[in-house]
């Protein structure tokens, strides 16, 4: 199971390597316009993360996938001092999963914070949302998951608090 967390991991960070120059239409729910400010401002909030404005972060590289009903694309973005990796994947009405990773100035990845919906097929449709977050700076590695049901596949935030536990090291493999 480790394993193959780490090299999805992987894959994720290999694949914000690629610089394109393809406009992307697909992008994280968790942007959002302000209109407080005169200067209009796109925001990321994530939990344990902080919140980023878009607009001041340089674009490093955009690639787009997909098959069927999924697409996506993956996005890099940086400051001097972060680096920004997004995961936008969205499969109609079967669900969506974004996922972003926090980076450190050398790429090593510091949180990883995944939304995703997953159908449930019943006689009325549901959706279950799962919200998790993998804080690689907190000694130990801190892993957080909250989970709900909810009728619509709309993107909306889980009221449920998070349950956490540490990733602590195993001698299994």
């Amino acid at each position: 199971m480790k394993k193959l967390v780490i090299l999805t991991l992987c894959f994720y960070i290999v694949s914000c390597g690629s610089p394109k120059d393809e406009k992307i239409d697909i992008e994280p729910p968790i942007v959002k316009s302000t209109s407080q400010s005169p200067v209009k401002q796109t925001l990321v909030n994530l939990p344990i993360m902080g919140s980023f404005n878009i607009d001041e972060m340089t674009i490093d590289s955009t690639n787009k996938y997909g098959a069927g009903d999924c697409w996506g694309s993956i996005r890099r973005y940086s400051l001097p001092n972060v680096g920004l990796c997004t995961d936008s994947m969205i499969c109609g009405e079967y669900g969506y999963t974004y996922t972003s990773y926090l980076l450190s100035p050398i790429n090593f990845i510091q949180v990883v914070h995944t939304m995703e919906s997953e159908t449930v097929l019943d006689s009325i449709p549901s959706y279950i949302l799962t919200e998790r977050i993998v804080d690689f700076n907190s000694h130990p590695a801190t892993f957080m998951e909250r989970i709900d049901t909810v009728l619509n596949n709309r993107i909306v935030a889980i009221t449920k608090d998070f349950k956490s536990d540490t990733l602590g090291h195993t001698n299994q493999l």
